[in-house]
């Protein structure tokens, strides 16, 4: 069986989560690989929200955020292919900080679709 997370589009919320702008190039979340290179931890993410406001366990992003809370749901459910780097995310607003959070790594793609008989435009070589 195969399944993709993505954020869920019913999910009402003004609080925006912007993805870190100091991850090397050469640090591919989207490969299925371990990443090797060195990343500065914790991994930095910003946000529009404030103290009080709540962040979602999840973004489907470049670079996938989740909750503790939620990678260890995860994990409770079998799921054991995860690398996972320390993550906060840091109001840009007035400097609120959410701890308990991961920038994850998911590690194994399943090749689930007929290249030969699709129209796709590549967006990793």
């Amino acid at each position: 069986m195969y399944l993709k997370l993505i954020n869920d589009k019913f999910y009402e919320s003004s609080v925006l989560v912007k993805e870190p702008e100091n991850i090397a190039i050469e640090v591919n979340f989207m490969s299925g690989r371990s990443i090797a290179h060195p990343v500065d931890l914790p991994v930095v993410y910003t946000t529009s929200g404030k103290a009080g406001d709540e962040i979602r366990d999840f973004l489907d992003a470049s670079f996938p955020l989740m909750s503790r809370r939620f990678v260890e749901l995860l994990q409770a459910g079998g799921v054991d292919n995860l690398q996972l780097f320390p993550a906060i995310i840091r109001s840009e607003v007035d400097g609120s900080v959410w701890e308990d959070y991961y920038a994850v790594n998911v590690l194994g793609l399943i090749a689930c679709a007929d290249m030969g008989n699709s129209d796709y435009d590549e967006i990793i070589p």
